[in-house]
């Protein structure tokens, strides 16, 4: 059956430092100016290198704010997402790792681990972070639905749709995540549900080729292929590929060439 990709958040998604003010972007200058600044000075100027996109300038910032105070939470948390940024998760998960034991109740830290953790193939580790986010904070979004594409990769299809729901209360018009709960549905062979959530997906956003594609998937199962086919061909209008393996079911089933 036809499967969405990686939800639409995907990595860039993640909990990242509340910030209240940001210091203007300058480059370091001299030892004896760096001296002269203390560790919130330094981890103001790593929060404006990363969003920026200056990950190693960011990176450089952080670490003069641990050098300065050693028990500076933001800056490791700071100095994770600076890695996972730039792809490098184990170093990430050894400065989130840092956070937790500081500040063990810091939630948003939790997510970014387990995130890193799913990256690096850890998946128990992925799910128990999650989980720990979750119950520090019952309303980030950004854990259920990390937990949900956990869920998914594992087969864990029940315990996905429960996490796309969550979100779904806390978001109620995100289609991309009726596409997706759409996907768990369809993959449980619960096509009516499936059809539900993909023309719920459709109507927050008529140009979700993808959640077309996937309500075809779910009218195959329901053995309406004239729909199936209408939907296939209404996603090919709109530059959406879809696979020849489904294709190739699709005609077989509907004796359609």
């Amino acid at each position: 059956m036809a499967r969405t990709q990686k939800s639409e958040l995907s990595s860039k998604l993640l909990a990242t430092i509340a910030i209240t003010s940001v210091l203007s972007v300058y480059e370091f200058v001299d030892a004896a100016d760096d001296q002269a600044i203390g560790a919130d000075s330094f981890l103001s100027r790593g929060i404006g290198y990363l969003e920026q996109g200056r990950h190693e300038l960011a990176i450089a910032a952080f670490e003069q704010a641990i050098k300065k105070d050693p028990q500076q939470s933001e800056a490791y948390n700071g100095l994770g997402n600076a890695y996972v940024l730039m792809g490098n998760y184990e170093r990430a998960i050894n400065a989130f790792s840092k956070v937790v034991e500081i500040n063990p109740s810091f939630g948003l830290v939790y997510n970014s681990r387990g995130f890193a953790f799913q990256n690096v193939g850890r998946p128990v580790e992925a799910l128990n972070d999650y989980t720990r986010a979750i119950e520090l904070d019952p309303h980030n979004f950004v854990a259920y639905l990390n937990r949900a594409d956990l869920h998914m990769n594992s087969t864990q299809y029940q315990a996905a749709i429960a996490d796309f729901t969550r979100v779904l209360e806390l978001r109620p018009h995100w289609s991309v995540i009726h596409n997706n709960r759409g996907v768990a549905y369809t993959s449980l062979g619960q096509y009516d549900l499936a059809v539900q959530d993909h023309s719920r997906a459709i109507e927050i956003d008529p140009n979700s080729a993808r959640a077309y594609v996937n309500r075809a998937s779910a009218y195959l199962g329901l053995h309406e292929y004239d729909r199936a086919w209408a939907d296939v061909e209404l996603a090919q209008k709109m530059g959406q590929g879809v696979s020849e393996e489904f294709l190739n079911q699709l005609r077989s089933a509907s004796k359609k060439q």
